[in-house]
């Protein structure tokens, strides 16, 4: 009986040094993995072992893992958020992608989804993909390309991707194998930590959309400037000529309306 008590308190202070740990560890799924696979491993000698109220215990560690999670969660939309915003500030990552583009079109190959070369990424806050749109003309019509839904998709395609770090994390469970032989295949979404995408606890989550949003909204309002000149590349140049002649206050006049 002694025995069983001695291993079950090193058991409690290894779970508890690893629930400690995932506070405070570098944001990547690789490290919360095993930060959790360590949890379930020893949650597993405890249901193998036959230590009684085992799934009230474990109930109340998800809880505190949750807890820990949804902080985690909370500070990774805020860091995506900052560098979201600061994104333009970085001058030679938007150079660097301009280059590769320009060398992927000249050999016919743009692929959209390559990330930018550059330094090794920072485990702590997200690397943006730097994203180059292009006021194009082809037949004297002018577009953008890529289009702008392009980039929406494509941020909240990076948004997700680092929000996913902790929402397809496994949950702890206390009767592992059980379920492993109950529900063999079966999607569960009650297995991993997506709901607390529901539980924040704040507005970060609604706040980091409406941000795409009213970039998607900036970008497409600049666009729009550029896309008015569309009526100067079908317009002919005689036709003009021929309109003002020589008159000079004409001339002004439509370059002024033009500078508008």
């Amino acid at each position: 009986y002694r025995d069983k008590v001695d291993a079950l308190v090193d058991y409690y202070e290894s779970i508890a040094h690893a629930v400690e740990e995932l506070q405070h560890c570098a944001y990547n799924s690789e490290k919360l993995n095993e930060l959790l696979d360590r949890i379930q491993k020893l949650v597993d000698r405890l249901n193998l072992e036959g230590y009684s109220n085992l799934g009230n215990w474990v109930a109340a560690l998800d809880r505190k893992v949750e807890s820990v999670l949804s902080a985690r969660l909370q500070q990774a939309v805020r860091v995506w958020m900052h560098e979201f915003q600061n994104a333009n500030d970085d001058d030679n990552n938007l150079e660097r992608e301009l280059i590769n583009k320009k060398k992927q079109r000249r050999r016919g190959l743009v692929d959209d989804d390559t990330v930018a070369d550059g330094p090794e990424a920072d485990t702590t806050k997200p690397v943006l993909k730097v994203l180059v749109h292009e006021i194009r003309i082809r037949n004297q019509v002018m577009y953008l390309d890529p289009p702008i839904e392009q980039a929406r998709a494509s941020w909240y395609h990076q948004l997700h991707s680092w929000l996913a770090v902790v929402c397809h994390l496994p949950r702890v469970q206390s009767t592992r194998y059980d379920l492993g032989l109950n529900v063999h295949g079966l999607a569960d979404q009650g297995q991993t930590y997506s709901s607390l995408l529901m539980r924040m606890g704040d507005d970060s989550l609604e706040r980091v959309y409406e941000m795409v949003e009213t970039k998607v909204k900036q970008v497409g309002e600049y666009v729009n400037i550029w896309l008015q000149y569309q009526s100067l590349w079908v317009l002919e140049s005689n036709y003009v000529q021929t309109r003002l002649g020589d008159d000079l206050a004409q001339w002004q006049q439509i370059l002024l309306e033009i500078k508008k």
